[in-house]
């Protein structure tokens, strides 16, 4: 499941690569910040825990 997930997300990084430009718009909009931030860490643990809360009542508790 990991792998087929991880071919599919790479087909998607590499894929706009090879164009010129998007098929819809002029130019792609690709982000400009590539730090990691305390904002990005922050909501990567609520995440983290939002989801481990509800697998520990859907699957524990229940």
């Amino acid at each position: 499941m990991l792998v087929g997930g991880v071919i599919i997300a790479d087909i998607g990084v590499r894929f706009p690569e090879r164009l010129a430009h998007p098929v819809v718009d002029k130019a792609f909009h690709l982000p400009v910040a590539r730090g990691i931030d305390r904002p990005l860490i922050l909501g990567a643990a609520l995440a983290s825990l939002s989801l481990g809360l509800w697998q520990t009542i859907l699957f524990v508790l229940l």
